[in-house]
């Protein structure tokens, strides 16, 4: 997962409800789709829902606070980063959506 001061360098999008599943299928929509999305492998409950609704070729990636460059730079334009937002207030759930676009991407320079 991914500290609250990385996903603050990013141009970054943050979902927030109470039913996990609703929150997946809405950034599926957001995004264009399950092709689009790399998943956070540390985030388990988002990996299986992912999986169950786009099947077993959803691609995961280890994230970190050090190797989040290193990830973007691997992705094509127009993917994006899905992980689990950790300082969230119980019963809330909040999932980051890092999209991999010209922004982000002049970071990495």
């Amino acid at each position: 997962m991914l500290s609250e001061d990385i996903v603050k360098k990013f141009r970054a999008y943050i979902l927030y409800g109470t039913d996990l599943e609703d929150l997946i299928q809405r950034i599926i929509r957001f995004v264009g789709g399950c092709d689009k999305i790399v998943v956070d492998s540390e985030c388990g409950d988002i990996v299986m829902l992912v999986s169950s609704l786009c099947g077993d070729n959803v691609l995961t990636k280890s994230l970190n606070d050090q190797n989040i460059f290193e990830v973007l730079r691997e992705l094509s334009k127009g993917m994006s980063i899905v992980t689990m937002c950790t300082e969230v207030p119980s019963p809330f759930k909040a999932i980051c959506i890092i999209p991999v676009d010209d922004y982000n991407l002049k970071l990495l320079r």
